[in-house]
């Protein structure tokens, strides 16, 4: 149906446009020196955000460690925060977690650096693996035993 295809092609050239104009708007920003920790972190947790463009905001706060540290909490808030309440017994949910860590993995790298980066995508291919693999059987303590994992690692992330 040609109104179908239509309406996908307007909607990517929109998303493109709002691309377009969030770069655009994040260099003015920069220029004048005028951002916040707050709309960095929310440019950053966009889908439209390259980690090239994540390199130049990071810079700018480089000097400013509550700052960055107000980014990372709000980019891990992201990540995490749409996770339903089953969380921990919905295998898919992990499958899902897992994925969404991999695949930022660039962003990752620019936010918390090298190290925490390469961390996070090992734990994000082990949530994979758990939730592809696990057949939804988790024993109450391997549910303890992840949850406190899962804890203490975000604990760390948004720490460092």
């Amino acid at each position: 149906d040609d109104s179908g295809i239509n309406l996908l092609k307007s909607l990517a050239n929109a998303q493109d446009d709002l691309a377009t104009f969030n770069q655009n708007n994040i260099a003015r920003k920069l220029r004048s020196g005028n951002i916040t920790p707050t709309e960095a972190a929310e440019l950053i947790a966009s889908n439209s955000m390259r980690a090239e463009d994540i390199a130049s905001l990071r810079r700018f706060f480089d000097n400013d460690a509550d700052a960055m540290g107000k980014i990372r909490a709000y980019y891990m808030d992201n990540l995490i925060g749409d996770f339903q309440s089953n969380f921990l017994t919905d295998r898919t949910q992990f499958a899902k977690f897992g994925e969404r860590l991999t695949k930022n993995k660039a962003k990752l790298e620019v936010i918390y650096g090298k190290e925490m980066a390469e961390e996070m995508d090992e734990f994000g291919r082990i949530m994979k693996i758990l939730g592809e693999s696990a057949n939804g059987v988790f024993t109450k303590r391997s549910l303890e035993n992840i949850k406190d994992y899962l804890q203490i690692k975000m604990q760390v992330l948004v720490v460092k």
